[in-house]
């Protein structure tokens, strides 16, 4: 059916009434009400594998063998076979030269092999990057800004994501938390303006644009019939809850509703109560929908 707008479905000037109380409300991580249980509820449906798939771009970091530390046994040797001066601290001294030498010489040699082994894999990660393509480069510079978000340099971030670093599972789970948590109050936000663009439409608040989210994921799950950015009533057209019910039990259109607006077989959220309907055959009715069905 062609599809004629004898006028917008939604007005200039922002506010719509009932929908727009609690305009847009810090974005936190999705960490309260709603948003937490659907984060719960994704995480539940996850199918966990033992070793997670591993990026194409991540390499194995191998860290360089620790430092090496005073050897106090050839110390203690040297203090108790070695000759006496007849003062303790000439004997500590005379016991320590070796030992202590042998230390600085390690270190120094500890030190420059840190250093080039920092430039080498600097070096290896540019490579790295420099050969990926553009979907794996933009890959990269998301997850690097997720680190910096949480306190990393610009570098550290670099090293997280191109090199794999065994992390606590706690910690693992605590950042995988942070990351979906960020993601979906993206998402929520992107809702929020697809439905007031440019502050021209409907004003939905953070936990009404979880409700479309929560639409669209079924709708487009069980391949359902609606709109994009026009899936939600406008309740200056009317409010589900003062039209009249049909004796079937379903909602009464009424009279005057564009029915290039509301169309037959589409469907429609209140984002106030959460009440799915769809618009029946001959555009007059909204039959209640299910979602757990």
């Amino acid at each position: 059916m062609s599809r004629i707008f004898h006028r917008p479905m939604f007005r200039k000037g922002g506010s719509t009434g009932g929908i727009t109380s609690g305009l847009r409300q810090g974005f936190a991580f999705g960490s309260t009400g709603p948003q937490r249980e659907y984060l719960e509820e994704k995480a539940k449906e996850e199918v966990v594998e033992e070793t997670p798939p591993s990026t194409p771009f991540s390499y194995e970091r191998i860290d360089p063998p620790e430092a090496p530390g005073f050897d106090w046994g050839s110390f203690g040797l040297n203090l108790m076979s070695g000759p006496s001066r007849g003062d303790i601290f000439s004997d500590i001294g005379e016991a320590g030269k070796e030992p202590y030498s042998r230390y600085k010489q390690g270190r120094a040699a500890y030190d420059m092999n840190k250093y080039q082994s920092k430039l080498a894999e600097r070096q290896f990660g540019l490579e790295v990057y420099k050969a990926m393509n553009d979907d794996d480069k933009l890959e990269v510079q998301r997850k690097m800004k997720f680190y910096m978000d949480q306190g990393m340099s610009e570098e550290e971030a670099f090293n997280a994501v191109i090199y794999r670093k065994p992390m606590h599972p706690k910690e693992q789970a605590r950042l995988k938390k942070e990351e979906e948590g960020q993601q979906l109050d993206l998402s929520l936000e992107r809702i929020i303006d697809k439905y007031n663009p440019d502050g021209e439409g409907l004003s939905l608040n953070k936990n009404q644009a979880l409700k479309v989210k929560r639409f669209e994921e079924w709708a487009d799950k069980n391949n359902k019939r609606y709109i994009q950015n026009e899936a939600v009533i406008d309740i200056t057209d009317f409010n589900p809850d003062n039209l009249q019910t049909s004796e079937s039990g379903n909602k009464i259109l009424p009279e005057g509703v564009d029915n290039e607006t509301y169309i037959p077989n589409y469907h429609y959220l209140d984002v106030g109560t959460g009440i799915l309907y769809k618009v029946n055959d001959s555009g007059t009715e909204l039959i209640v929908v299910d979602m757990e069905e």
